[in-house]
C-alpha cells in the first residue's frame, strides 16, 4: 500500500470514529485555510499565498505596482521623507496594517519568505 493511500484509508477510520460520535459533515478536501491555498492530487501538496497577498495589496490600493528583486542592494541609501520635501505620515496605522499582513505571510503562513 502507497503512502497516498494509507493516509486516506487512516482519514477514513478517524472521519468513521468521529462521526459515530459527533455530528460532522464531510466538506471534501481541504482547498484554503488561514489564507493558504492548498492543492494536492494525492502525491503531492502545494501551498501557495498569492490569493493572500493579492487581497492585500487590493486592500490598500497597491495591486498595480511594480515588484523588485530581493533581496535588496545592501548598497541603497534610505532617506527620510522630509529630505525630498514629502510629508511624514499624520496616521501610521495603515503602515502598521500592511507591515502586519505581510509579517502574518511571512512568518506564520510561510517561513521560506521571512
Amino acid at each position: 500500500m502507497s503512502f497516498p493511500e494509507a493516509a486516506t484509508n487512516a482519514a477514513v477510520k478517524v472521519t468513521a470514529k468521529l462521526s459515530a460520535k459527533y455530528n460532522i459533515t464531510n466538506l471534501g478536501a481541504a482547498r484554503k485555510r488561514l489564507g493558504i491555498e492548498i492543492r494536492h492530487n494525492g502525491a503531492w501538496v502545494r501551498l501557495g499565498q498569492k490569493g493572500y497577498i493579492t487581497a492585500i495589496l487590493r486592500r490598500f490600493g497597491m495591486e498595480h505596482t511594480h515588484s523588485v528583486s530581493t533581496p535588496m542592494d545592501p548598497n541603497v541609501k534610505f532617506y527620510l521623507a522630509d529630505d525630498w520635501g514629502e510629508k511624514a505620515l499624520d496616521d501610521i496605522t495603515d503602515y502598521q496594517a500592511i507591515v502586519g499582513s505581510l509579517m502574518y505571510a511571512a512568518l506564520a503562513t510561510g517561513p521560506d519568505i521571512s
